[in-house]
């Protein structure tokens, strides 16, 4: 990957770009685990922490009023989302970001769900 900044370009060593099938995933467990060196118990406390404030943002998309209120509560689900490996929940987010006031029910109905699966999956796994 090259980063560019002004005229300076910027190589990333290492970095390979993730296939664009990772965002059909619930929980890509292997991006989260590039953060926590395969420590189960690092990957607990990190969705737990993960978990416990999605109702906060999730609150705050629905509460919102004006369209900048909007989009900073879909990009915080959006990053926290894309930070744990949330890829469902992340294109949601996203998708949320991008709507107008006559697409917010609809989209906060795909973020509900995708949070939905995003628990339940962290639940199979016995990661919360």
């Amino acid at each position: 990957m090259q980063l560019a900044a002004s005229s300076a370009t910027f190589e990333v060593p290492g970095y390979e770009p993730r296939p664009q099938r990772t965002m059909r995933l619930i929980l890509d467990l292997d991006h989260l685990r590039c953060f926590t060196a395969g420590s189960v118990e690092f990957e607990r406390e990190i969705l737990g922490l993960f978990a416990a404030e999605l109702p906060k943002t999730l609150a705050a998309l629905e509460k919102a009023e004006t369209p900048r209120e909007w989009h900073i509560a879909a990009h915080t689900i959006k990053g926290s989302a894309l930070g744990v490996g949330a890829c469902r929940l992340a294109e949601a987010a996203r998708e949320a970001e991008r709507a107008d006031a006559t697409g917010r029910a609809l989209a906060i109905m795909r973020v509900k769900a995708a949070i939905a699966e995003v628990i339940a999956e962290a639940a199979r796994l016995e990661l919360i």
